[in-house]
């Protein structure tokens, strides 16, 4: 009986702490997402108005900027997404070897974390790097765009 009010436990435990970070991480790449998408959106809707006053050397300048931007920005998802497949799949694996008592709680707990901080720790700097020229290639588009917007 106490073996089992344990592995309750242990289970309820467990899933208070995947709640709460599987909902810090969506929080946080909800706000991004609607964040960044806002802005292309916003930038696609001034392009388009002004972009018949534009030579063709001004437009290939904003559409090529903008395109490397959103291409980083669809890379950096794309990699979160992996990240968080592989995550789930070797926390998968953990917990069947619990489940199938090959396993203790304690010892698949310090796999996972040690597992988790590795891949957290690769995705942080590509993440970074990703973001960053990202965000660079999109302020050089709204720089040029907004440029070129004032100069007509």
């Amino acid at each position: 009986m106490t073996n089992e009010k344990d592995c309750a436990k242990c289970l309820e435990i467990s899933d208070l702490v995947y709640k709460q970070l599987k909902t810090n991480e969506e929080e946080q790449s909800r706000y991004t997402t609607v964040i960044v998408s806002v802005f292309f959106i916003s930038l696609i809707t001034i392009y388009s108005s002004i972009s018949k006053d534009l030579t063709s050397l001004q437009r290939n300048h904003f559409l090529i900027s903008f395109i490397i931007s959103v291409s980083l920005f669809v890379i950096n998802e794309m990699v979160n997404m992996i990240r968080s497949y592989r995550e789930y799949n070797y926390n998968h694996n953990q917990w069947t070897k619990y489940f199938e008592k090959k396993k203790s709680y304690l010892v698949i707990q310090q796999k996972m974390n040690r597992y988790n901080n590795k891949l957290y720790k690769c995705n942080f700097w590509v993440w970074v790097v990703l973001f960053s020229f990202s965000v660079l290639a999109g302020i050089y588009a709204v720089g040029t765009l907004l440029f070129y917007a004032f100069s007509i």
